[in-house]
């Protein structure tokens, strides 16, 4: 039995989730299901494809292309347009929304993109992927980005490719071509995208006031005002956003909140902010969707110390935001600086990004930066000099990492109420990124003793090293993950991903040997139960990987 997948191959039952850099299960293993039994196609996959190992794939059918009206070849010089921005296009029962991220103001040179799949009159979220280095041709004509994609589901064409061709100023935007491939560069679906936007994504805003602030709702700030670094300019928070990538809409909706909503006190707690998100943020649901509530407030229970919160920690998360104009309201330009940072600062929570000196604390860690020009740092806690010399270096916006997450981070783990806050907020360096090269002439497998388990039954996974390579391969043979040198990660059936840590390290010294022909080194391992408690702690679906 076999499973079609967005991008256009078959992915057979005994199909490997990992490669050569992670361990790997087979689907099977991994699901308990055969590809067979899933019975949905995935949108890298062409319709009529049976098998990988086709004897002759036929060609991918060309999307028909829009007319580019024609304009009049200018003297000099000739200007094109940049191709950067979100395109959309359908294939089927699926949709896609391409986001090109290659030639326009700081580029981050990704491609990236979101699947949603239409049955009947319902259309869902699919999956997502992003290719985070791809290599980009340039002629006068069209650009083409090529390179590996990672996904959030198991593509049966993980290579993508893009082109665009390159317009003149004075002409439409052309549309792009969306084309799949397998590893063995058989073609896979194609989408035809027409462009949508300069943005990479777009959100929209709601503002609400309460009816006790005493200092005007912030519009915009001359960030020449006072000392910065980069260059000045009027900005608002929306403007913030636009300068990475995202397009804020504000909606019509613009309450003022009577304080009488707040209690005794007139001053606000977190579960009385969400239920005046509830009631007055007119986009409010309780489920993902690209749409944010920002309350300005007076006050909070902790005092004039809190300057802005995240409050939303109910139901689906991320969703609406509080500031409080008792410790940063005014008309000064200190003021107003600090109500756009502000601002913009809590504004990147709802979107799942993390403190510059807590990215260790995202979902799977990564390395902090205490010291990044960021809105996501604290300005009195800048380790080079402090609060002046960090104001006197900010160009007011965020480090290139956060830029990364906001454009092509996974979708649910970007949208406000998608992800758990920190789940999924590290795009710039994941525990596990797929390799596009492996020339470490190894290969590491896992396994399990068989398919399926009861909850709570001990699941021991077996580490596998060979090599690849004729000459032989020098390797350490710590394979058990209690020695730190084999790191394992279970994405689980809730969608989080959490990297497996045993509940005491072992120290161990220096151990190697060579692998030739057929040697193997095995080891078995116990991973139901670790330092963050059960490992399969719920019914579903798990994916192993190891490094």
């Amino acid at each position: 039995m076999s499973q079609m997948d967005p991008t256009g191959i078959d992915t057979a039952g005994d199909e490997l989730l990992a490669d050569s850099m992670g361990g790997q299960i087979s689907y099977e293993e991994a699901t308990g299901l055969s590809n067979g039994e899933l019975g949905i196609a995935e949108p890298t996959q062409r319709a009529d494809m049976a098998h990988e190992a086709m004897p002759e794939a036929p060609a991918a059918p060309k999307a028909p292309s829009l007319p580019i009206p024609k304009a009049p070849l200018p003297p000099f010089p000739v200007i094109r347009k940049a191709v950067s921005g979100r395109y959309a296009g359908m294939l089927g029962q699926f949709t896609v929304e391409l986001r090109v991220d290659l030639d326009r103001a700081r580029s981050m040179k990704r491609i990236s993109g979101d699947f949603y799949q239409t049955i009947g009159k319902t259309q869902s979220y699919y999956g997502s992927f992003i290719v985070d280095a791809p290599a980009v041709t340039v002629s006068p004509l069209e650009i083409v980005a090529r390179g590996k994609g990672r996904f959030t589901f198991a593509a049966g064409a993980p290579v993508v490719q893009v082109t665009i061709p390159r317009v003149l100023i004075v002409q439409p935007q052309a549309p792009a071509s969306l084309q799949f491939l397998t590893v063995t560069n058989i073609p896979g679906a194609n989408y035809h995208c027409a462009f949508e936007s300069v943005y990479f994504r777009t959100v929209r805003i709601e503002t609400d006031c309460v009816s006790d602030v005493s200092t005007p709702v912030f519009g915009s700030y001359d960030t020449g005002a006072l000392p910065s670094g980069g260059t000045a300019r009027k900005l608002s928070v929306t403007g913030a956003y636009a300068e990475a990538g995202v397009g804020m809409v504000p909606t019509t909706g613009t309450d003022v909140i009577d304080i009488g909503q707040a209690g005794p006190g007139a001053s606000w707690s977190n579960a009385e902010l969400h239920a005046a998100m509830q009631q007055h943020f007119s986009l409010w649901k309780d489920e993902p969707q690209w749409a944010v509530w920002q309350l300005v407030a007076q006050n909070h229970d902790l005092g004039v110390g809190l300057y802005d919160i995240m409050f939303d920690q109910q139901g689906k998360q991320r969703q609406g935001c509080a500031g409080f104009h008792a410790g940063i309201g005014g008309t000064t330009a200190d003021k107003l600086r600090l109500q756009l940072y502000t601002y913009a600062h809590e504004l990147g929570h709802c979107f799942n990004l993390l403190h510059s000196w807590q990215k260790s604390y995202a979902v799977p860690p990564v390395p902090n930066r205490p010291d990044a020009l960021s809105w996501m740092n604290y300005p009195w806690g800048y380790p080079k000099g402090g609060d002046a010399a960090f104001w006197n270096s900010f160009d007011f916006r965020f480090d290139n990492e956060e830029v990364i997450h906001l454009r092509h981070g996974f979708r649910n783990d970007v949208i406000n109420g998608g992800q758990p806050f920190a789940t999924g907020s590290a795009i710039g360096r994941e525990v596990m990124p797929d390799p596009i090269v492996d020339e470490s002439g190894l290969v590491l497998a896992l396994s399990t003793h068989k398919q399926n388990f009861a909850l709570g039954e001990p699941v021991v996974v077996e580490p596998r090293l060979r090599a690849t390579d004729t000459r032989g391969r020098r390797a350490h043979s710590w394979l058990h993950p209690n020695c730190g040198l084999v790191r394992i990660v279970v994405g689980k059936p809730n969608g989080m991903t959490v990297a497996w840590e045993p509940l005491i390290d072992h120290l161990v010294g220096r151990r190697e040997t060579v692998l030739r022909g057929e040697d193997e080194i095995r080891d078995s391992a116990y991973i139901g139960y670790g330092k963050g408690g059960f490992t399969f702690d719920q019914p579903g679906h798990y994916r192993i990987r190891a490094a």
